[in-house]
């Protein structure tokens, strides 16, 4: 039976103490699915195969193609089953076998299917809302509006929320994914949702005091009474699923500009450009791009576009009516009195 008390122990000396609650949680379940694995398939604890793996290492490639289809028969993603490889190779290493031949590797993993993922739509989330409780309804809101992720929504504290022209959220760094400090804002209508659950709390209470588990569950139950829990051919995943809102926070605000929405919402590799602004800029920038995020009381585009265009009718109009006064002007001020008094006679004919 895997230790896995000792194995965190012995991977966070390798590693520090940068691990990510949600990192250290995947790694755990690996070891648990691999221990699973060991059991179903060789009938032995893994201390136990680890003998076995030291007298021939290529048994060990061997064990990592069936574990990869153990948990295939399981409909667990590839991507998913990538990292929980990667996590048992560890626990290898940390037993002196040392599975790092990447050819071998390309035989174990193979390279993994693109799927194309479906993309959450405003009115899908009107639904979900709709139909949610209040503190799925909150959660919803404040996650598509913010791009946070789930564990960082759910580790968020009453300090790290400022209320400025909108609600300004620091995403503390030991809560970051990426260990990397960010800001990120809340939109005004997910305000109100977010001011119900800080009020009463002091600065080291939890924003929302709830599990990650609790509001999968939550929203699972909510998807299927709406129509909306169809699962992937691929996988065991739902088409939406938390990550869904993120995603949809990241893809509407992309709009604005192509690498703002990851940029909050703590994507490494759009950091540099995202340090480029101050936080009045990325404000300012946000709310420029907010109603894009609106799920209630939307307005059409097709709409705006229609106004804007009849505006710009409208502008070129006024501009041609000026002109042609200008021009009008110009003729009056240059003609001698008797064309000035004709002009003059002839206006007060039209205007009569």
């Amino acid at each position: 039976m895997i230790d896995v008390e000792l194995e965190a122990k012995e991977f966070e000396e390798n590693r520090g103490d940068s691990l990510a609650e949600s990192t250290q949680k995947n790694r755990d379940l690996a070891l648990r699915r691999f221990e699973y694995f060991c059991e179903a398939i060789y009938e032995m604890e893994p201390d136990d195969l680890i003998g076995e793996i030291m007298k021939n290492h290529d048994a060990g490639y061997n064990t990592l193609k069936k574990f990869k289809n153990y948990e295939l028969e399981k409909r667990v993603a590839l991507s998913t089953i990538k990292l929980r490889i990667h996590y048992v190779r560890r626990y290898f290493s940390r037993h002196g076998i040392k599975l790092d031949d990447k050819e071998k590797l390309k035989g174990v993993i193979g390279k993994l299917p693109k799927h194309r993922r479906e993309a959450v739509t405003h009115d899908n989330l009107e639904l979900i809302c709709n139909n949610a409780n209040h503190k799925l309804k909150s959660l919803v809101l404040v996650q598509s509006s913010s791009g946070l992720r789930v564990s960082e929504m759910l580790g968020l504290k009453v300090k790290d929320v400022t209320k400025l022209e909108r609600y300004q959220i620091k995403v503390r760094a030991e809560n970051a994914k990426m260990k990397v400090e960010r800001i990120t804002f809340v939109s005004k209508e997910a305000e109100p949702y977010l001011e119900y659950f800080l009020k009463d709390k002091k600065p080291n209470d939890l924003v929302f005091d709830y599990s990650r588990s609790a509001m999968t569950t939550a929203l699972q139950n909510v998807l299927i009474k709406v129509g909306l829990g169809k699962r992937y051919d691929h996988s065991n995943h739902r088409l939406i699923s938390t990550h869904s809102f993120r995603a949809f926070f990241i893809t509407q605000m992309g709009k604005v500009e192509g690498f703002f929405g990851h940029a909050l919402a703590g994507h490494d590799h759009y950091m540099a450009n995202y340090d480029r602004y101050t936080p009045d800029e990325l404000l300012e920038k946000y709310i420029e791009g907010e109603s894009k995020l609106q799920i209630f009381d939307r307005v059409n585009e097709k709409q705006i576009k229609n106004m804007e265009r009849r505006l710009e009718e409208q502008q070129k109009t006024i501009e041609r009516l000026e002109q042609e006064n200008k021009y009008r002007d110009d003729m009056f001020r240059t003609a001698d009195q008797a064309t000035k008094n004709k002009i003059t006679q002839l206006l007060f004919q039209a205007e009569a």
